[in-house]
């Protein structure tokens, strides 16, 4: 007998299959990550359709069989329509994903890491984009994952930029003025310890 669940994440990639279907990855409140199958949910006469989409949060119901979790129901429940609208901001949001994606495989729930995710989501909606969001949430979530950096490695200057940003302080944050160096040097150290996370813990 299927079990029938429902909660309410993030969706943060989409990869189409067959026809008509698409699986679904979603950070969840309960759950953590999830795969979800939408059967038949690209037709254009899919009831769920409307209700489930990249870069918004819904309400979702599936049922859980043997091999896969089939998507039963879905209900948008907050839409960042300007990221969908434009292109930079949407690059972004694919880079936030993208660590999602690398970072996150099982479903281990994590309420900090999903509040993290729509304050970032609510602030790229709303604000013109800035290239430092991405890296407010990139040092953001691997705080949370455990993997603070040791300042010690880094120049001063960046080590005090990522400080500002783990305590988010971003309202100081926006208002710096970065010199060229300042910004290449947070690139360089954030995309390095990216790379070293990736090779060492996942």
């Amino acid at each position: 007998m299927a079990v029938h669940y429902k909660t309410r994440g993030f969706i943060f990639k989409k990869e189409d299959r067959a026809e008509a279907d698409r699986f679904f990855s979603i950070f969840t409140r309960e759950f953590g990550r999830l795969e979800v199958f939408g059967k038949a949910i690209r037709k254009i006469n899919s009831k769920l359709r409307g209700g489930i989409d990249l870069f918004h949060i819904s309400d979702i119901e599936f049922i859980q069989g043997k091999n896969k979790k089939t998507l039963t129901d879905a209900v948008i429940t907050q839409k960042f329509n300007s990221i969908t609208d434009s292109p930079e901001k949407s690059v972004m949001a694919g880079q936030i994903s993208n660590l999602l994606d690398d970072f996150i495989k099982g479903e281990e729930r994590d309420e900090k890491i999903l509040q993290l995710i729509i304050e970032t989501f609510e602030k790229l909606d709303r604000l013109e984009p800035r290239q430092l969001m991405y890296y407010y949430f990139f040092w953001n979530f691997v705080a949370l994952l455990g993997y603070a950096p040791e300042f010690s490695n880094m120049p001063s200057k960046t080590a005090h930029i990522i400080t500002m940003i783990i305590k988010k302080e971003w309202e100081d944050l926006i208002t710096l003025s970065f010199k060229k160096e300042a910004q290449k040097s947070l690139v360089t150290v954030s995309e390095n310890y990216r790379r070293y996370l990736l090779e060492h813990i996942t």
